[in-house]
């Protein structure tokens, strides 16, 4: 943020807007130098000692007190390709993510998971704004239940948006996550018998009612 003041040619300078208590204040006057003036918070903004000049000087305060937009991934799941989470084709699994507020105002972020197949195709995106808004240093843990209906490896994202600017995403990239795979069917079992050993075996067998 600039606030600008000045005065008129050989005259007084004029003061400056009052500024809250906290808000750090640098000041740069445009003479035939720069003068760098560090004012103390809570102060009115005035001219010090300077040569006089025949012509209009406009003294910048810059409020260094401005807004940080900034967010992380603190944790996610599930979080390792190397041993995805296993399900059944049907079966529904909780995505997680848990994201922090690294900037110095609070922000209702939105957050948002990525879902691919093994193809790299886009399949579907969960999204959550944060309300309400995220606090500096605050975590908070956003969670989605999705439903896999087909067999496959997919494929998950997270990241964290405010507006339409990219503030962080983990994994750096689409990694396969989950795995959606149908229970192994039971084998028959096989025995050898020795010879001359008596064997029961068992057979249905449709019987028909007498009149």
């Amino acid at each position: 943020m600039i606030a600008g003041g000045g005065r008129v040619p050989n005259g007084p300078w004029l003061e400056q807007t009052s500024l809250g208590p906290g808000t750090n204040v640098m000041v740069i006057t445009l003479t035939a130098g720069i003068l760098w003036e560090a004012m103390k918070p809570g102060y009115k903004v005035l001219r010090t000692s300077m040569a006089k000049l025949p012509f209009l000087l406009l003294p910048l305060v810059l409020l260094t007190g401005c807004a940080h937009i900034s967010a992380t991934i603190q944790a996610y799941h599930p979080a390792d390709p190397t041993s995805p989470l296993q399900i059944a084709p049907g079966e529904e699994v909780t995505l997680s993510v848990t994201v922090a507020n690294t900037g110095n105002r609070a922000r209702p972020f939105e957050v948002r998971a990525t879902l691919r197949n093994a193809d790299n195709v886009f399949l579907r995106e969960l999204s959550t704004q944060l309300s309400p808004p995220l606090e500096p240093g605050e975590e908070r843990t956003v969670s989605w239940t999705v439903s896999i209906d087909q067999p496959g490896e997919y494929w998950l994202q997270f990241s964290v948006y405010y507006g339409d600017e990219l503030l962080a995403e983990a994994p750096a990239s689409p990694q396969p996550l989950v795995l959606a795979q149908a229970p192994a069917s039971a084998q028959p079992v096989s025995e050898k018998f020795s010879p001359g050993e008596r064997v029961r075996v068992m057979e249905p067998l449709n019987l028909r009612e007498g009149p």
